[in-house]
């Protein structure tokens, strides 16, 4: 039930968590702030994301709100407010 609780505020922090976790490599840590990432900053472009980087991305996200995303949705992560949007989506709790 937490995600029923919180606010896309709250939501957008915890994916830019996750995203710093993806980005960050062994010795090499990666910080994201509210004033890097907007929440209609593309992401793929501000960080070049390639297509792993995508995959693993996703894959924490699944874990973080425990949700399937398949394959042909990653096009849709490239900015925080439209994976906000996704994750309510995908969530039966904000339904």
């Amino acid at each position: 039930m937490r995600l029923l609780m919180e606010t896309d505020s709250m939501l957008a922090s915890r994916i830019t968590e996750v995203l710093e976790k993806a980005l960050s490599k062994p010795g090499t840590p990666v910080t994201i702030t509210p004033e890097s990432v907007g929440p209609n900053t593309d992401l793929w472009t501000k960080f070049e994301l390639d297509s792993l980087d995508v995959v693993d991305f996703s894959m924490r996200l699944e874990e973080a709100f425990a949700i399937k995303i398949p394959e042909e949705d990653l096009d849709l992560f490239r900015t925080v407010h439209a994976i906000v949007e996704y994750v309510r989506g995908k969530t039966a709790s904000y339904r």
